[in-house]
């Protein structure tokens, strides 16, 4: 198997692998390294103070740092963009399409955070 066909898998699988333990279902586990993991944990605190989804996942990607700054300064506070969040986001791989779908993963269950109390404090 090539790299690139690795790669497209573990990307697949990061996505859609949810898997069921007794009578719980588990969200895949995705692996993100640990400036996403903060930026991630970081957005996602301030939607309990009522960032919305599309709000955080916006801001955690900030593709325009400088616009998702001065929309996040307005009623929130800001991280800026890490070298390290950079990089990842902007890997030019097979993974790089599902970059959106892992961290929406990781709002909505947890997936790929060491515990869903990283996120959801629960």
């Amino acid at each position: 198997m090539s790299n690139s066909e690795d790669l497209f898998k573990k990307a697949i699988s990061s996505i859609y692998h949810w898997s069921i333990e007794g009578d719980k279902v588990k969200p895949p586990q995705i692996g993100f390294p640990p400036a996403v993991k903060a930026r991630i944990a970081f957005f996602a605190s301030q939607m309990e103070g009522g960032l919305l989804f599309s709000g955080a996942l916006e801001l955690i990607l900030a593709y325009d740092e400088q616009q998702a700054k001065q929309k996040c300064e307005m009623g929130g506070e800001w991280l800026p963009v890490s070298d390290e969040f950079r990089k990842w986001r902007d890997q030019p791989d097979f993974a790089q399409v599902f970059r959106e779908e892992q961290i929406a993963l990781a709002l909505m269950y947890g997936a790929g955070m060491e515990s869903n109390n990283d996120i959801h404090g629960v």
